[in-house]
């Protein structure tokens, strides 16, 4: 052991020690070497790897053997498998796995499902809708080349109509397995009639030919009472990874003509009444870009034909004709119809002062026009020279409870014949701006 070498200092401590530490190290060495008169060239400068040879050559320190076992250790602890990567490594395995199941269902032309046929659906357990589906679906053999097949007059016992009530049905319950099952019977139902319009035909145009069986029909698909009152179903895109007929077999049918649309519409009469209601004819709302387009809109009658149609019946209160419809207009009808309220009421129908009344200056002048004194000046002594916008229609209807409130509450200690003596027949918007509380937007 050196004999300045600091108390408990060790090739294996040395070999660990950070930079800090190597110098304190350095600095008891000195000050153990100045004690004994003896003057010793160990620089605190460098990187730690540096100090730390510099220090062991002086002390005679091995600390190379340290660090190649160091070494070793963590290289051993790295080798050794964690629970992680063992979890990521099943999870891989899994997918291996499906994968193989895939490759296997593809060779063999079979549908590759996440889902095994037949699980129980959650929103529709022991319930119509899950045995009807449940039917329609296990009637459905797994491989066009099935021997067994329902005859082909069967093919309309169900339509896609049909199909997309239960669809809208599910989607209102947020039952995903529901909805690949009917996604599926869907996709089925138009594949099948492809396959029936090309058999047919082929079977027309070649008698000698052997009879080709049909295409795979359900035996028996129940329908459901449906109420009348269901808006027409939106149209789904057709999954192509859904499909359980197989698609190599599918390729060879032709693309249908317009006949086959026809064959489409061949539905039972429940099918029929549910179709027939959706055939709904809207009457356009313009955009009121302007309080004379909206003051127009309520004396052409078209607010109040929009609101007889699909708003309530009874006044403004009640249940709507057409609930769906009158939510898109209710808004808006319901604006113009405060609008035109505002200028019965208050202003007695004169257009020309309600309109005066509702505008401002207009803060775009014409382009180009220089802004001087001389021009501004002469702007204001003419009148055609500031023209005049209205106010926003939504501006103005917003203000209607703002300018209400605030007069009730400027009015609330005068009586009738006060108000009348102090104001006049003004009516309170006018009184709301000569209180200097005329305010419109956001303010």
């Amino acid at each position: 052991m050196h004999p300045y070498q600091p108390e408990g200092l060790t090739g294996a401590e040395l070999a660990t020690a950070n930079k800090e530490q190597v110098k304190h190290w350095i600095r008891l060495t000195k000050k153990a070497a100045e004690a004994d008169d003896t003057k010793i060239d160990l620089k605190l400068s460098g990187k730690v790897a540096e100090l730390r040879a510099r220090l062991a050559a002086f002390l005679g320190l091995d600390i190379t053997n340290v660090i190649i076992s160091k070494t070793k250790a963590s290289a051993a602890v790295k080798t050794e498998t964690t629970i992680d990567e063992t979890i990521r490594a099943k999870q891989w395995e899994h997918w291996h796995v499906l994968g193989d199941e895939w490759f296997r269902a593809a060779q063999n032309q079979m549908p590759f499902r996440l889902q095994q046929t037949g699980q129980e659906l959650p929103i529709a357990r022991d319930t119509v809708l899950f045995k009807s589906i449940c039917d329609v679906i296990a009637a459905f053999p797994l491989r066009p080349t099935d021997p067994i097949a329902p005859p082909q007059e069967r093919l309309t016992n169900v339509s896609r109509q049909t199909v997309n009530l239960w669809i809208q049905a599910v989607c209102d319950g947020q039952d995903r397995l529901a909805l690949v099952y009917l996604h599926t019977l869907r996709n089925l139902l138009y594949n099948m009639s492809e396959g029936a319009h090309f058999l047919m035909t082929t079977s027309t145009t070649m008698d000698d030919s052997p009879p080709t069986p049909g295409p795979v029909t359900p035996s028996h698909l129940p329908q459901l009472p449906i109420s009348t009152s269901i808006a027409s179903p939106t149209p789904l895109t057709r999954t192509s990874s859904l499909n359980i007929i197989n698609n190599n077999a599918l390729s060879t049918f032709p693309t249908p003509p317009q006949v086959l649309r026809t064959q489409e519409a061949m539905t039972t009469q429940a099918d029929a009444a549910i179709a027939n209601t959706s055939s709904v004819t809207l009457i356009t709302l313009p955009t009121a870009a302007t309080l004379q387009d909206a003051i127009s809109q309520c004396e052409s009658g078209l607010v109040a034909r929009i609101r007889a149609a699909y708003g309530p019946h009874e006044g403004k209160k009640g249940t709507a004709a057409n609930p769906a419809i009158w939510a898109t207009y209710k808004v808006n009808i319901t604006r113009r119809e405060r609008l035109h309220s505002v200028l019965q009421e208050d202003f007695d129908g004169d257009k020309e002062r309600f309109f005066a009344f509702f505008s401002k200056p207009d803060s775009h002048p014409k382009r180009g026009m220089k802004r001087n004194r001389a021009t501004m000046e002469a702007q204001a002594s003419d009148s055609t020279a500031n023209p005049r916008v209205s106010f926003a229609v939504n501006q103005v209807v917003d203000a209607i409870p703002k300018c209400r409130a605030d007069v009730k509450m400027a009015m609330c200690d005068l009586s009738a014949v006060e108000r009348l003596d102090r104001w006049g027949v003004k009516n309170d918007f006018e009184i709301w701006r000569e209180l200097g509380l005329e305010r419109y937007g956001s303010r």
